[in-house]
């Protein structure tokens, strides 16, 4: 990235501040909640982590700060390609222990064209995405992105399909800010869902509505710790803990 320069971050390691972009910070309740549930895991062996549409892998570099540097694994999962190298600028250079995969997550595996472009995080699906949540705002948005040829051809995975190919099956910590698409993951993840797989989810919301459908699916196996709706242009937040745990 030209133009860059380093900063320290909250969680101690450092991060890209650019004359292009600029990277979406955590909110202090997203921050009080990962740092809550880090503390209840602190007596894994090892903590293993999927981050859902990284960005520049915030969350990473936050597990690998709480854990003192070892006893984790983390996955982070990028659809778009720009960010991938910003992850792993941010990941890779800083020794993060992080798989880095360019993928979007939904509901079946394939292929798919995803929005690219320099608006700060907020990339989807092209087509399928949630707008405010509504589906037809998510659509026009994604013609437009057709039209100005800002899509890139990626690998879709679902959260089952993309687990089987890691060594650990179980997720401690799931955490997503994937712009819509978190319905559609989680209905990816029913295999993992229904055999306990995952023990703690935290969803970045972008529509109350979506706060509603999530909750649908979660409540019969997971307890509701947090749910706040989006609003004034804020994202929302869910946290669910696994009734089991």
């Amino acid at each position: 990235m030209n133009n860059t320069e380093w900063v320290r971050d909250w969680f101690g390691y450092q991060r890209h501040i650019s004359t292009i972009h600029e990277p979406e910070q955590p909110c202090e309740e997203e921050i009080k909640w990962f740092k809550w549930i880090v503390g209840e895991l602190r007596k894994s062996g090892r903590v293993v982590l999927y981050e859902i549409g990284s960005g520049y892998g915030p969350w990473s570099m936050a597990l690998a700060s709480l854990r003192n540097g070892s006893g984790y694994k983390c996955i982070a999962v990028e659809a778009n390609p720009d960010y991938v190298q910003l992850t792993k600028d941010h990941l890779e250079g800083q020794k993060v222990n992080c798989t880095i995969i360019n993928a979007a997550i939904s509901d079946h595996v394939g292929t798919c064209r995803f929005n690219t472009d320099y608006i700060p995080f907020g990339q989807a699906i092209t087509l399928t995405g949630r707008i405010k949540g509504s589906r037809i705002l998510g659509i026009i948005w994604g013609l437009g992105h057709i039209i100005t040829r800002h899509t890139a051809r990626v690998n879709m995975f679902t959260l089952d399909y993309l687990s089987e190919q890691m060594p650990s099956d179980h997720i401690d910590i799931l955490q997503m800010d994937i712009q819509g698409a978190e319905v559609k993951a989680i209905v990816g993840a029913q295999d993992l869902i229904n055999h306990n797989q995952i023990s703690y989810i935290m969803i970045g919301t972008h529509h109350k509505s979506l706060n509603a459908e999530l909750s649908k699916m979660l409540s019969e196996r997971y307890v509701n710790l947090c749910d706040i709706l989006p609003m004034h242009g804020k994202d929302g937040l869910q946290v669910w803990k696994h009734k089991r745990i």
